[in-house]
């Protein structure tokens, strides 16, 4: 009996401990958000509650007020406004300027400092649909429907090349290294282009709603066609992997380190096919990614910067959490409404959800 005392009297210490420590950190936030550093104010809140990882801490109010507080104060600090709606946005490597792709036929490169626009990307004959920087900055890859790829330098906003032929839904990425580009789209070839020269480099046979991506080293990329997902040799197109898949294959991620990939469904049909997990040193599907009564967006899919999760979103905007390795499902962040598909007589690419994990893979 005795004993039974001092373990309770001692839960009752630890516990009133952790409520301390939680206070403090409630406190903490509510000065961070209150000098306007509202990240760090988000991260001491939630610190400061319990998670899934330690669900028996204790729960404070105060913990969960100044989450709130912080998340309300975390708010815009600049509004960018093209001459058309947005299609695609990315900031640059260091975070200091962005480029937005636009239904005008044109790209702007804003800086955040100012909200000033410093060059407008003017050359493709269709709405541009894709745009990123290049690894160092100092380029920038559009991709329009236009049927082309286009290269600019990113401070003077001057067209270097154009990449063609690119077909619809394109892909217009660069290699991680910064030296080759990619491209590929509807019954088009999958091609790397040079990215001093502009010049074609290797293409690759590809078969129908073709999306593309490059592994996290830049030695190959993956293709995706009428179910099937291929996997290539950067250095000379050569097919190193074939995998069958059950759906029409559209947005296609690897893994961080390259062992595995993820293939999201193409368009509507993903209310009836589910993104797949495959371990591609095996050759086999790891788990299906299923249980959205919704469809999965076209770009929806994708892994966490360090490969522990892959998050799924779904039309109406929830988003399902997974695990990165097993593919089992961690978490599901909103309430679906079931049955929202787009029309099929529509353009999806008008549609479409996304979604992206912060660097440090704490939000989505």
């Amino acid at each position: 009996m005795v004993a039974l005392k001092a373990r309770e009297e001692a839960r009752g210490q630890r516990d009133q401990a952790l409520r301390n420590q939680f206070l403090s950190l409630s406190f903490l936030s509510e000065r961070s958000a209150a000098a306007g550093n509202t990240e760090a104010a988000i991260r001491l809140a939630l610190e400061a509650l319990p998670s899934k990882e330690q669900p028996e801490r204790p729960y404070l109010f105060e913990a969960e007020a100044a989450l709130y507080n912080a998340l309300l104060a975390h708010r815009q600090i600049k509004i960018l406004r093209p001459g058309a709606s947005v299609a695609d946005a990315a900031f640059n490597p260091t975070g200091d300027r962005v480029v937005t792709a636009s239904y005008d036929k044109t790209a702007a490169v804003w800086d955040i400092a100012t909200g000033a626009e410093t060059a407008i990307l003017k050359g493709h004959d269709g709405a541009v649909e894709r745009a990123e920087f290049s690894p160092d900055g100092s380029r920038i890859l559009t991709a329009a429907r236009d049927g082309t790829a286009r290269l600019w330098d990113a401070l003077s906003g001057e067209q270097l090349y154009i990449l063609r032929p690119v077909g619809n839904y394109p892909t217009a990425v660069f290699s991680p290294d910064g030296t080759r580009m990619l491209t590929a789209g509807e019954n088009s070839d999958a091609t790397l282009w040079d990215a001093r020269t502009g010049k074609r480099v290797l293409s690759v046979s590809s078969d129908a709603y073709t999306r593309a991506a490059f592994s996290a080293d830049g030695r190959s990329f993956a293709t995706a066609g009428k179910h099937f997902v291929s996997i290539w040799n950067t250095a000379d197109g050569a097919l190193t992997q074939s995998i069958r898949v059950t759906s029409w294959p559209y947005t296609l991620a690897f893994s961080p380190d390259g062992s595995r990939l993820v293939a999201g469904p193409w368009g509507w049909h993903s209310h009836r096919d589910t993104s797949s997990l495959f371990d591609l040193s095996k050759g086999i599907e790891i788990a299906k990614l299923a249980g959205s009564k919704s469809d999965t967006q076209l770009n929806g899919v994708i892994f966490s910067h360090g490969g522990q999760r892959i998050a799924t979103i779904s039309l109406d905007g929830t988003a399902r959490v997974w695990d990165g390795t097993l593919g089992t499902l961690d978490d599901l962040l909103g309430q679906e409404v079931p049955g929202l598909r787009p029309d099929i007589d529509t353009d999806e690419r008008d549609v479409e959800m996304n979604g992206a994990f912060t660097p440090d893979d704490r939000f989505l």
